[in-house]
C-alpha cells in the first residue's frame, strides 16, 4: 500500500510539472514583449506624431517663435537710427508793444539732423544685437530640439514602465500556476506547509511591485499627455523597446564629444557677445577727448499770414565732448532769413561738475572686462566636467546593460537546468520559483537598464547643443516588428 502511494504521489508530481511547462512553453521570451492595442476610447500614437503634436500644441515654443518675429522685426527697425532725423514744425507768434501797434508771426519748417559720428557707439550697439538675434535664433532651435527630446524620453520611460509591468503580470500568472502545483502537493505530503507559504509570499510580493509600476507607468503617461496637450484623452504610446539596444554615442568619443560641446555652447556665445561689447566700452571710456559730431539743416517759411513770403535757410555743426567733470558742447551756424537777412554764430556751454561717473568710466569697464574673461574661463570648465561626469555615467550605464545581458543568459541557462532537477526532486519548488523570478526580474531589469543608457544619451546630446529629432537613433521598434527572439 505504501508503495503504491509513493507511485501515485510521483505521477502526480510529474503530471502537475509537464501541465506548467506546456502553459509556459509560449512565454519564454519576455524582453521583445509586443505593445497591447489601445482599449477603447484611447488614442495610439507613435513618437514621430507625438513630437510633432508637440511642437504643434506647445505654448512655450508658440510665444518663443513669435517672440523671436518681432524681435527681427525690431532689428531691422534698428537701422533706422543711421539715417537723417526728419522735423516739420509750426509756430505763431504774438507780439504786444506797449504804445505801437501788435505783431504776429507765422513760421513753418523743415529740418533735418544727421549724426556723423558718435565714436562708433551706434555700429557696435547694431552688431551686438545682430549678435544677440543670431544667439537667440539657435536658443529657439535648441528649445524646440530639447522639447523632442523631452517628448522622446518621456514616451520611451512610458513604453518601458508598460513592458515592465506585462514581463511582472506574467511573472504573477507563473506564480499562481505554482501556488496552484503547490496546494496540490501539500496535499500528497510532497512539499512543507513552510515551502508552500513561501511561495504565497512570493506572489503577493511580485503583485506590491506591480502595483507600484502601474502608478509610475499612469505618471509617465499624464507627464506625456500633458506635453502634448491630449489631458482630456488617455494616450497610448505605440511600439516596443529593442532589446538589442547598446546606445549609439561610441564609448571612447568623450574627447570629439567634448570639442563639440565647447563649440555649439550657447553661455560661451553669449559671454563672448558680453565681452565684445564690453570691449567696446573700455575703448569709449579711453576716447572721451573725441566729440561727436552732428550736422542739422533747416528749410523755413516766415510771414504774418498765408502765403508765407519770407523763405529761410541754416545749416549748424554741433560738436558735443562728453568728458568727466566739464562735459561741454558747442556749434557753428550759418543762414539767411527772408531776402536781406544773412545771420552767422557761435554757441557753446559747458556742465560743470557733471558726468562724474566718467572718472571712473575707465577702470570699471576694465573690471567687468576681467570679470567677463574669469567667467568665460570658468564656463569652459564647467562645460568639460559636466560632459566627463555625464560620459562617465554613460559608460557605467552601457557596462551595467551588458552584464545584465549576460546574466540573463545565464538565468536562462540556469532555468533549463532547474526544470529537469524539479521533476527529479532535485530542487524544491520555491527555489524553481526563486529562480524564475528573477529571470522575471532581470529581463525587466534590461527594459529598465535600456531606457536609462538612452536617456543618459540624451544628456550628452544636450550638453552638446545636439538632439534634433531625427538626427539619432531610437530604441523603438515599431508594434509590428519583431526581432529574433521576440514573441
Amino acid at each position: 500500500m505504501k508503495k503504491w502511494l509513493s507511485f501515485q504521489s510521483i505521477l502526480y508530481q510529474f503530471l502537475f510539472f509537464f501541465l506548467f511547462l506546456s502553459r509556459l512553453s509560449g512565454n519564454s521570451e519576455i524582453v521583445g514583449v509586443e505593445s497591447l492595442p489601445p482599449s477603447k476610447g484611447s488614442i495610439g500614437m507613435d513618437l514621430p506624431t507625438a513630437v510633432q503634436k508637440a511642437r504643434e500644441r506647445n505654448l512655450d515654443l508658440s510665444l518663443a517663435f513669435s517672440q523671436h518675429q518681432i524681435e527681427e522685426e525690431q532689428h531691422r527697425l534698428a537701422y533706422r537710427r543711421f539715417f537723417p532725423r526728419i522735423t516739420l514744425g509750426y509756430s505763431r507768434t504774438d507780439t504786444v508793444i506797449y504804445h505801437h501797434p501788435d505783431t504776429y508771426n507765422q513760421r513753418i519748417s523743415l529740418a533735418m539732423e544727421q549724426e556723423i559720428y558718435d565714436r562708433g557707439k551706434r555700429m557696435s550697439d547694431l552688431r551686438t544685437e545682430e549678435k544677440n538675434l543670431r544667439l537667440r535664433r539657435r536658443l529657439l532651435t535648441l528649445q524646440e530640439a530639447e522639447l523632442s527630446l523631452k517628448v522622446v524620453g518621456i514616451y520611451l520611460k512610458a513604453i518601458g514602465l508598460r513592458l515592465q509591468r506585462e514581463i511582472l503580470l506574467r511573472a504573477i500568472e507563473t506564480a499562481r500556476e505554482h501556488d496552484r502545483i503547490a496546494q496540490t502537493e501539500l496535499a500528497l505530503g510532497e512539499i512543507t506547509e513552510f515551502d508552500y507559504l513561501s511561495i504565497l509570499l512570493k506572489e503577493k510580493d511580485l503583485e506590491i511591485e506591480q502595483a507600484i509600476l502601474q502608478r509610475e507607468e499612469e505618471q509617465s503617461l499624464f507627464e506625456l499627455r500633458t506635453l502634448l496637450g491630449f489631458t482630456d484623452r488617455q494616450l497610448i504610446p505605440l511600439g516596443r523597446i529593442d532589446p538589442t539596444y547598446n546606445g549609439f554615442i561610441p564609448l571612447d568619443g568623450e574627447e570629439r564629444f567634448m570639442a563639440l560641446a565647447l563649440q555649439s555652447s550657447t553661455d560661451l556665445e553669449e559671454i563672448a557677445i558680453q565681452r565684445d561689447a564690453l570691449s567696446h566700452k573700455v575703448q569709449q571710456a579711453r576716447s572721451s577727448y573725441l566729440p561727436s559730431l552732428a550736422v542739422q539743416a533747416e528749410l523755413s517759411m516766415e510771414g504774418r499770414e498765408f502765403p508765407l513770403t519770407q523763405p529761410g535757410f541754416s545749416i549748424a555743426l554741433k560738436l558735443s565732448w562728453d568728458t568727466p567733470m566739464v562735459p561741454f558742447s558747442m556749434g557753428i551756424q550759418v543762414g539767411k532769413q527772408g531776402y536781406s537777412e544773412r545771420r552767422r554764430g557761435v554757441n557753446g556751454e559747458a556742465q560743470v561738475a557733471e558726468n562724474l561717473e566718467g572718472l571712473v568710466s575707465v577702470p570699471l569697464a576694465l573690471m567687468n572686462l576681467k570679470r567677463n574673461e574669469a567667467k568665460y574661463n570658468q564656463t569652459i570648465e564647467e562645460i568639460r566636467f559636466n560632459l566627463k561626469q555625464a560620459f562617465s555615467k554613460f559608460r557605467e550605464k552601457s557596462h551595467t546593460l551588458k552584464l545584465l545581458k549576460e546574466k540573463s543568459a545565464l538565468l536562462e541557462r540556469k532555468i533549463e537546468v532547474q526544470r529537469l532537477k524539479v521533476a527529479l526532486g532535485e530542487v524544491t519548488r520555491l527555489e524553481f520559483l526563486e529562480g524564475e523570478i528573477e529571470l522575471f526580474q532581470s529581463r525587466s531589469n534590461i527594459l529598465k537598464a535600456i531606457t536609462e543608457l538612452f536617456l543618459q544619451e540624451i544628456l550628452i546630446l544636450k550638453l552638446c547643443g545636439k538632439g534634433a529629432f531625427g538626427e539619432y537613433p531610437i530604441p523603438i521598434l515599431p508594434a509590428s516588428t519583431v526581432t529574433e527572439g521576440g514573441s
